[in-house]
């Protein structure tokens, strides 16, 4: 909770990137066992890794609140803390998932595309295979 912002940014972008590879893990195996399977490592890595989440944060820090507690484990510091996971978690989902994903996948979309012909030149390119 009293973490400096510099101290965590690498550590919640590598936990987003593991929460966003097991939802596309997901959403890309067939299988519903693999699809288990690869989401609970995904998470398993992210969680002993110590890493930190936005939401998983919420549920830890509350309960630290509620329980008994010293004077380093405040509200102001559950904010701090929250307001920082959560902004650079959006940056490692939107950022260096999305566009790594983007990279990855352009060049396919591009080579899938057919050229747009007009009608006009659709009857000029018809004559030329007719004669």
């Amino acid at each position: 909770m009293n973490a400096g912002a510099k101290e965590l940014f690498v550590r919640r972008i590598l936990c987003n990137w593991l929460v966003c590879l097991a939802v596309w893990l997901a959403v890309k195996i067939k299988s519903e066992s693999a699809k288990l399977v690869m989401i609970f490592w995904c998470l398993f890595a992210f969680i002993s890794s110590g890493f930190e989440h936005c939401v998983a944060n919420m549920t830890l820090l509350s309960l630290g609140l509620l329980i008994p507690h010293g004077t380093d484990v405040s509200f102001t510091g559950m904010l701090h803390n929250l307001s920082w996971v959560t902004l650079v978690n959006i940056v490692g989902g939107a950022l260096f998932v999305g566009m790594a994903y983007w990279f990855a996948t352009v060049k396919k979309v591009q080579e899938q595309r057919s050229p747009v012909v007009s009608a006009r030149e659709s009857k000029v390119i018809s004559r030329v295979i007719e004669d």
